[in-house]
C-alpha cells in the first residue's frame, strides 16, 4: 500500500507537522471587548449625567434715571446683583449710545426669558420727523404798534412786542422784534402763547418740546419794487404787520 503523507502546513512563519494542531480564535474571541456599563437609574450613572448649573447673568437693577453730559435721561444708575456695586450708564447718550439693555430673566438669573428693543434715540426721532433738511413754513406776525426806542452803539432801535403764529404747529409764540437802522429785523421767540408745549415740535427742534429762545433775523431786500415797499413798511415808525 502507498502512504501519503500530507505536506507541512506554513502558517505565521512556523512550520506545523501533521501531528501539531492549531487553535484559532473563534468569532466571540476576535470582537472588542465589552465594558461593564452601568444600568440606567443607578447611582453611578446619575453622578456621571449630572449637568453643570449654568452661571448667573450680569443683571442688575435701575435705580435712578440720570443725565449724561449735561443731557437728562440719557443715562441710568445701575445696582448690579452679583457684586452689589452701583454705577451710572448710557442709555441712549452720547448720540444713541446704549451700555445696557432691558430684559426679563429666570427667578435664579441663569437666562433671558425676554430682551426688549433698544427704545429709539433722540437722534434717530429726530432724524424721522426730518429735523434739519430744508423745509418752508407760513408765519404770521402781528405786532403792537407802540414800541420803545433804545440807543445801541450809537444807533436807534426800536422794540416791539408782538405775537409769530406758526398755523403747520398750531400754535402761537410770543416774541420780541428788534428794528435796526439798517432796516434788518430780529425775531426773538419767548414763551408759547397757545399751542401744544409738549407736542409735534420735532422738525424745529429736534425734539418733542417747544424750546424759547429763537432768533429769526429778516434782511431787507432791493431786488424788486415790491421788495422796496416792503422794507418801507417793515422800517417805518408805529409800523404793524
Amino acid at each position: 500500500d502507498h502512504i501519503e503523507t500530507p505536506e507541512p502546513k506554513i502558517e505565521s512563519n512556523k512550520i506545523l507537522s501533521p501531528e501539531e494542531t492549531v487553535a484559532t480564535p473563534t468569532p466571540i474571541e476576535q470582537s472588542t471587548p465589552v465594558l461593564n456599563t452601568p444600568k440606567k437609574g443607578s447611582t453611578e450613572s446619575k453622578k456621571k449625567l449630572k449637568k453643570i448649573p449654568n452661571p448667573k447673568l450680569p443683571v442688575g437693577t435701575v435705580l435712578s434715571i440720570e443725565p449724561w453730559d449735561g443731557v437728562p435721561g440719557q443715562a441710568r444708575k445701575i445696582r448690579w446683583n452679583l457684586t452689589g456695586k452701583e454705577g451710572i450708564y448710557r442709555y441712549g447718550g452720547d448720540g444713541g449710545r446704549y451700555d445696557l439693555a432691558h430684559v426679563e430673566v429666570n427667578e435664579k438669573c441663569t437666562r433671558i426669558k425676554k430682551r426688549h428693543p433698544l427704545p429709539e434715540s433722540a437722534e434717530q426721532c429726530a432724524s424721522r420727523h426730518g429735523f434739519g433738511a430744508e423745509r418752508t413754513y407760513s408765519i404770521l406776525l402781528r405786532l403792537h404798534s407802540r414800541g420803545n426806542k433804545i440807543v445801541h452803539d450809537g444807533e436807534i432801535e426800536r422794540i416791539h412786542d408782538g405775537v409769530l403764529e406758526w398755523p403747520d404747529f398750531g400754535a402761537g409764540i410770543r416774541v420780541e422784534c428788534c428794528f435796526h437802522c439798517d432796516g434788518a429785523l430780529a425775531i426773538t421767540e419767548k414763551e408759547l402763547v397757545f399751542g401744544s408745549r409738549d407736542n409735534g415740535w420735532e422738525p424745529r427742534f429736534g425734539q418733542p418740546s417747544f424750546v424759547p429762545g429763537s432768533v429769526m433775523i429778516l434782511s431787507p431786500v432791493k431786488a424788486t419794487s415790491l421788495a422796496s415797499v416792503e422794507d418801507d413798511y417793515i422800517s417805518g415808525e408805529d409800523s404793524q404787520e
